[in-house]
């Protein structure tokens, strides 16, 4: 379900052309269209929902070998990776040839030295290494890049968690997102430089680890305090990240430099934070509301969720030719991206979408016993 809710507010923000708005900065200050499209504008914080989820989901296997009292519990890399290039690849290279197709249809796609160079990237995984490359072919393929990046990270994260406990774990991250964000100012300020901060997997770190503490706490590995499944700190973080990013759109980066940093600096942990509590009030509440599932809004938003990945990868190509259809483009997305799911996705999954889903539901009696 809350793969579907970030999956729509991505969907919503782009058909809106919300982004825009945004891009617009002071010059859209104040304005009437900016407070209609400020909810939408938000859209694009489902990108750290996602984040969340994906470490939860990743650790999940590590978590449950560890809840069975295995203190052997590892993540081999080799099959590890199979998984995940099964998983994720097909889909991903699809939707790649589709815009690259798309875009010499349209006439935008010139041929050039550069293309291929962003090509390689994009196939590497390694196309957020560089602003120019970072929203190319398909803007929203740079979240990809930090995913498949971060996985490579879980290891020493894994490592980290088991040699040292997650104090010292979460704090590696936070100075990884720290020493990433003073190496760029340094860069730019005195080389006029300018590479990746918030779209690099370092400044991502946290936000993705923080869903494996997320599973580790509903498998009854670890407890948490009270706080981390707190609706008014949830609120308090939310509305936090919201303030901070219409500022920083919308003043500081044009009037102040230094709380732009600031907020730069900022943004991304308070919306990884909100989500991380949403994702503990709602794995912790899971068992109570299984009356709920049948619900249709729970119902729809779980079919959403099935097909997040291919509405993720494929929303554009609906969105683009139709700017000023938001809510038309928004529907049909949905379709073309289920079409998408079966053609590219289902065959590829490693096994039935029930299973998976069981697999989960068993781990809320073992976690209530454990806490």
């Amino acid at each position: 379900m809350l793969r579907g809710i970030a999956a729509m507010g991505v969907v919503i923000c782009h058909a809106t052309q919300a982004v825009r708005v945004m891009n617009g900065g002071a010059a859209n200050f104040g304005q009437l269209k900016t407070f209609i499209l400020l909810p939408a504008m938000y859209g694009f914080s489902g990108v750290y929902l996602f984040f969340v989820i994906s470490g939860f989901c990743i650790h999940l296997r590590w978590a449950r070998a560890r809840a069975q009292g295995r203190s052997d519990a590892s993540i081999d890399f080799i099959p590890f990776w199979k998984r995940r290039i099964r998983r994720l690849y097909p889909a991903y290279l699809a939707a790649l040839v589709l815009f690259l197709s798309f875009g010499y249809y349209r006439g935008t796609l010139k041929v050039t030295a550069f293309l291929s160079w962003d090509i390689i990237l994009h196939l590497l995984m390694l196309h957020n290494v560089t602003p120019k490359t970072l929203y190319s072919i398909n803007g929203v393929f740079w979240t990809l890049a930090i995913e498949e990046q971060l996985y490579l990270a879980y290891f020493l994260l894994v490592w980290l968690r088991t040699r040292f406990g997650w104090s010292v774990t979460l704090l590696t991250c936070v100075a990884a997102r720290v020493f990433w964000f003073g190496l760029r100012s340094i860069a730019y300020r005195q080389l006029k430089w300018d590479f990746v901060f918030t779209g690099s997997a370092a400044a991502n770190w946290w936000i993705w680890a923080l869903g494996a503490i997320s599973v580790e706490a509903m498998m009854g590995v670890i407890v948490l305090p009270s706080w981390c499944r707190s609706r008014r700190v949830l609120v308090a973080a939310l509305t936090a990240a919201a303030v901070l990013v219409y500022l920083d759109f919308f003043v500081l980066w044009f009037y102040d430099s230094k709380l732009h940093g600031l907020a730069l600096l900022l943004g991304q942990p308070l919306w990884g934070l909100g989500f991380f509590i949403l994702v503990n009030i709602v794995s912790w509440h899971e068992p109570r509301w299984q009356a709920l599932k049948d619900t249709w809004i729970i119902a729809a938003l779980s079919i959403l969720g099935l097909i997040s990945y291919s509405l993720y990868l494929t929303h554009e190509i609906v969105v683009m030719p139709m700017r000023h259809r938001a809510i038309l483009s928004t529907v049909l997305s949905i379709p073309t991206a289920w079409v998408f799911f079966q053609l590219f996705e289902r065959p590829f999954l490693s096994q039935p979408v029930q299973n998976a889903a069981s697999e989960l539901s068993v781990a809320q009696p073992l976690r209530i016993e454990q806490a």
